[in-house]
């Protein structure tokens, strides 16, 4: 998809970026004969990922210590800690993004939305989400990998591609403090971003996988229209189910918040068609098994300033041009 290891790196920690087309193993498509169907899977350990189709989603897994053999499964089923988004909902003000833009901005609004946005996104995984997956560079980073892929289909409904240029596994130790307290993580995150990360390595956008368990129900958080700024673009999330699905759905929900999006209630007449114990939508207060795409009519003007400010051309990783590249459609036998 995006980010691969260096040849004979030997340090794990550091942030790698590679090839697109190195090991490609990740996939986007859809059901046949299903229209409005999405899937997203990944081909690099056996078969698996996201299928959507009906309103409804399904996990597709290899089954355990049985060769090509799968197992289909209902995604609310999926096992995991469950919890809630910890931002706060967002005050009437310049953050909330409420009311119609100026008159004059309507049709360049509607021209951004229009025109396909691409987000450079680099994901790190803490020392404690290291250690819970056996201390398997490799797994972790194809684990990575793979929630980045199906962040990107969720948002592609909107016109937004999330690429991936680098991922990045403190193998050693966590390089700023992570704790329990995930209002405290997400700003010592935020600080080390800007002040290590972003001078090494151009991006928009950066998302902490943590395998610590956040105190209350909180599973991921993150500061509201704060895309492509130095200062907040980015935000901490609990890796809190078995599949990488689990991450990927927090993930794009803190994504929404950078972009603008506001949690979907019923008192901002927000709806959603997937009913709550179904997986609800992307932007539900509670999240977790959400697995639906945001909202178009959840975007508004936040996405035209923000979105609007970020990567209007195909990004380049390693060099390369990744439009078409770093993700590939499923192939028709792959289809049925």
């Amino acid at each position: 998809m995006a980010a691969a290891l260096a040849p004979g790196a030997r340090v794990p920690a550091e942030l790698v970026a590679g090839d697109p087309n190195e090991g490609h193993c990740y996939y986007h498509g859809h059901v046949q004969g299903r229209p409005g169907s999405a899937a997203s899977l990944s081909t690099c350990s056996g078969l698996r990922g996201l299928i959507t189709f009906e309103n409804k989603s399904y996990v597709l897994e290899p089954m355990d210590n049985v060769t090509d053999r799968y197992k289909l499964f209902a995604a609310e089923a999926l096992n995991g800690v469950w919890g809630s988004c910890g931002s706060p909902p967002s005050a009437s003000g310049p953050t909330a993004g409420g009311g119609r833009p100026p008159p004059s901005r309507t049709r360049h609004k509607r021209e951004t939305l229009q025109m396909t946005k691409y987000v450079e996104l680099v994901i790190v995984a803490d020392n404690r989400e290291f250690q819970r997956q056996g201390k398997d560079l490799g797994k972790v980073k194809q684990r990575l990998i793979e929630i980045a892929n199906h962040v990107d289909k969720f948002y592609r409904p909107l016109n937004i591609r999330i690429v991936l240029v680098g991922v990045e596994v403190w193998s050693d130790i966590d390089k700023c403090p992570i704790g329990q307290d995930p209002f405290a993580s997400l700003h010592e995150f935020l600080d080390w971003r800007k002040a290590k990360l972003l001078p090494r390595k151009s991006h928009d956008n950066a998302q902490l996988v943590s395998g610590v368990y956040f105190q209350g129900t909180t599973i991921g958080m993150a500061p509201i229209m704060s895309m492509c700024t130095a200062e907040q673009s980015g935000g901490i999330v609990m890796d809190h189910s078995d599949s990488p699905l689990g991450a990927a759905v927090t993930l794009a929900h803190e994504l929404g918040h950078n972009f603008g999006m506001n949690h979907d209630t019923l008192e901002r007449g927000c709806s959603c068609r997937t009913a709550p114990d179904k997986g609800g939508c992307i932007m539900n207060p509670s999240t977790g098994q959400v697995l639906a795409p945001p909202a178009a009519s959840g975007v508004g003007p936040q996405l035209d300033r923000r979105v609007g400010n970020s990567e209007q051309e195909t990004p380049r990783v390693s060099g390369q041009s990744t439009r078409g590249s770093f993700q590939k459609e499923i192939p028709p036998e792959m289809q049925e």
